[in-house]
């Protein structure tokens, strides 16, 4: 491992940085606003979310009475002095002698503390079950380039653990990354969390003083070389799906830092963007995320402050549970891309559509040739960059034979339901429902053959073992998964059927591959000719 990388020198400069962020993000506070305003703002908005016994409600209680009668010099120090605070909180913990230790040793007492039968060979049994593939040879060249920023597809809290780990398991550099102040409650995550790069961010607070600190803390970070991560999705994929609509607040400051970097002469400015897609067999927080996408269906910002992955007994059965299967997770590394969503070859140099060689820094000059910073229009780069790796998302996004299985069988719920809604459909419509399983086999091998085809098309990738494997043998597979962890067996085999009995998780392992338009095609394609005029299902 190269501790050349700044990250490890993170805390000798903390200080400093914590100095930076809080300056910078007050001169960008104060651009279009006055103090007053912005700290009115915060008080205000906090005084809203605080319960009246919280301790600090009578610190912005005092602050939203007194400003009209504070001096601008004063509510300018109040206001550095709140950015300090926040960026004190938000700053993350790095010790490189307890990250060689949490990557290197962790796995091995992981598997000995989850089954204490294990010989010394096979301790390293987590790190066994990660498997990673894709562009990792030209992620790890390019992080010698420039800096580079991975943007993980986001579907569990287990993400950002998972991801910093196979960063560290493929020879990348150690990144930072944020991650909601509620999971550092998991003594386990909150370990992984703190050693790996982690910095704490509150989705709590609305008001432009936290938001403004946090996207510097961001910006300084990149322009310092440190190696980041950010989830664009935002929070994690309530339905399941993989995403498609980003968040780009965050991401976004990689063209500034960019930019800033072209500025102050930086010797390696560039920074480039690696999509990659993280892929469960089973998501541990799965009931809890299709509970609240059903719930509060449009409301992406709704946060769930305790789930499964808050309770260290659900984490450390899930984890548990996963070391006896196959294979756990799969982490595929995306093409990387420039800042501006140009493909990028292993020595960095930035193609467009044609396949012609481009100078990325032509997009953020002006007509003489000076580069300058545009806030409109770096906006439209950074929404065009996000819908590359969005694209990547979907033909990066790894399929397994729970997702296979379940949009077949959600598919035949929705044929022999065709004026029920979702909803209705899950309340009644698939509650006691049995389907034929040899014709559900015959189904499952035609879809395989479906997806085969698309992969060839590079539309999505399918688990190099589903090519390998019988229908028969992906049923099997996926009902294991789907039976070993959550509270009702998704489906049970009875006899020549199968009962769905959660349609549910169903619902969200389908949905996995709902991003496509596969659904016209599936029912032409694959269902009619398989059922004809035949009723597959049997409500008792």
């Amino acid at each position: 491992m190269n501790e050349n990388f700044p990250i490890f020198r993170m805390q000798e400069n903390k200080a400093d940085i914590i100095r930076e962020v809080s300056e910078r993000s007050v001169k960008k506070l104060l651009e279009g606003n006055s103090a007053e305003h912005v700290l009115n703002e915060a008080a205000y908005k906090e005084l809203l979310r605080l319960n009246k016994k919280h301790p600090k409600v009578d610190f912005w209680q005092h602050i939203y009475r007194s400003l009209n009668k504070t001096s601008p010099e004063k509510q300018q120090q109040l206001l550095l002095d709140l950015s300090t605070e926040y960026v004190e909180d938000i700053i993350g913990r790095f010790d490189p002698r307890v990250y060689r230790f949490a990557t290197s040793m962790v796995p091995h007492i992981l598997g000995l503390l989850l089954d204490p039968q294990l010989s010394f060979k096979k301790r390293n049994a987590f790190q066994e079950k990660v498997m990673i593939e894709g562009h990792v040879e030209t992620a790890r060249k390019l992080a010698d380039k420039g800096t580079i920023i991975l943007v993980p597809t986001h579907s569990s809290n287990m993400d950002s653990m998972v991801a910093g780990f196979s960063a560290f398991c493929s020879g990348l550099p150690p990144v930072t990354y944020g991650a909601g102040k509620n999971l550092f409650t998991n003594p386990v995550l909150s370990f992984f969390m703190h050693n790996l790069g982690a910095y704490r961010l509150d989705r709590r607070l609305k008001h432009e003083a936290y938001k403004t600190a946090l996207k510097t803390y961001s910006l300084v970070i990149l322009e310092r070389g440190f190696h980041s991560l950010f989830f664009p999705g935002g929070t994690r994929s309530r339905s399941g799906r993989i995403e498609q609509k980003l968040k780009l607040g965050l991401m976004g400051t990689g063209i500034e830092a960019y930019v800033n970097n072209l500025i102050n002469n930086k010797p390696k400015p560039n920074i480039y963007l690696v999509p990659m897609t993280i892929n469960y067999y089973v998501t541990l927080e799965a009931e809890t995320l299709i509970d609240d996408y059903l719930k509060e269906q449009g409301q992406s910002r709704y946060i769930i402050e305790d789930d499964e992955s808050s309770k260290f007994t659900k984490t450390f059965s899930y984890l548990k549970k996963t070391l006896d299967l196959d294979g756990s997770m799969f982490i595929r590394y995306g093409p990387p891309l420039d800042i501006f969503g140009n493909r990028v070859d292993e020595e960095g140099v930035s193609y467009d559509d044609q396949s012609r060689v481009i100078d990325p820094s032509r997009y953020v000059k002006n007509w003489q040739g000076e580069v300058t910073l545009d806030e409109n229009r770096d906006r439209e780069y950074t929404r065009e960059a996000g819908e590359r790796v969005a694209q990547s998302y979907l033909q990066n996004n790894v399929i397994l034979s729970p997702h296979m299985v379940s949009y077949v069988l959600f598919g035949h719920l929705v044929h022999n339901n065709p004026h029920l809604d979702l909803y209705q459909l899950i309340r009644v419509g698939g509650r006691h429902s049995r389907i034929q399983r040899e014709l559900l086999i015959e189904t499952l091998d035609r879809f395989k053959k479906f997806l085969t085809e698309e992969e060839q098309k590079g539309t999505l990738r399918l688990a190099t073992a589903l090519h390998h494997k019988p229908a028969e043998q992906i049923l099997q597979e996926a009902l294991h998964y789907l039976q070993m962890f959550y509270s009702k067996e998704v489906v049970v085999a009875d006899g020549d059927t199968l009962k769905i009995q959660d349609v549910r998780l169903l619902y969200y392992y389908h949905n996995r591959l709902s991003g496509y338009d596969f659904e016209n095609r599936f029912m032409k394609e694959i269902l009619k000719p398989v059922l004809g005029e035949q009723s597959l299902v049997h409500s008792h």
